[in-house]
Formats: structure tokens, sequence, C-alpha cells
């Protein structure tokens, strides 16, 4: 999927403070939650998704999504990893943090 169609779809689905996020190679973030869901699409290299006992690999060209207030651990592979993604508050209000 291209970088413009995913915006678009995004938008319509109701997501915003759309945006990007570069992981550095091997760079790890261990478990957390965010208030809102969230959609991303993989642009370059490996993004790891940890829910639970579930372990999810995305590559370039994938979308993953994640409910809000999910405990998850985020990861990038070898290479790091860059996503461009939406958010999805709840009431469809944008992000307080950018107010």
């Amino acid at each position: 999927m291209q970088e413009q169609e995913f915006r678009r779809e995004l938008e319509a689905q109701g997501y915003a403070d759309i945006g990007e996020f570069v992981f550095e190679k091997n760079q790890a973030f261990g478990e957390h939650t965010h208030e809102w869901g969230q959609c991303a699409l993989v642009m370059d290299g490996e993004y790891i998704l940890t829910v639970g006992d579930e372990v999810s690999h995305f590559n370039a060209g994938e979308i993953c999504k994640l409910a809000a207030n999910s405990l998850h651990q985020e990861a990038a592979g070898p290479d790091g990893a860059r996503l461009l993604f939406g958010k999805l508050h709840a009431n469809g209000a944008e992000d307080p943090d950018k107010r």
C-alpha cells in the first residue's frame, strides 16, 4: 500500500494525529499502554508487536492494529523500522498532549 492511500484510509476511518515513527536497529520498548487505538503501516524494516504471549512480526507493506489500552511491547528488527501510524481517540478527541 502506498503512503498517501494509507493516509486517506486512516482519515476515512476516523484516525487522527497521523505521523511517522522511526525505530533504531533492535530498539525496543517494554510493556506499556496507550489511551488510543493505533493503526500502522510498516514502511521499512521489521516491526515486532507483542500482546500477551502473542508475538507478531510485520514487514514493509504490512498493516497492524492495536486496540486502546492494550498492554503491549514494541521492537524493531536488526535493520530498524519506519512506521506510518494514526491514533484513534475515544470520542474522536485529539491528543490532549498536543494542545
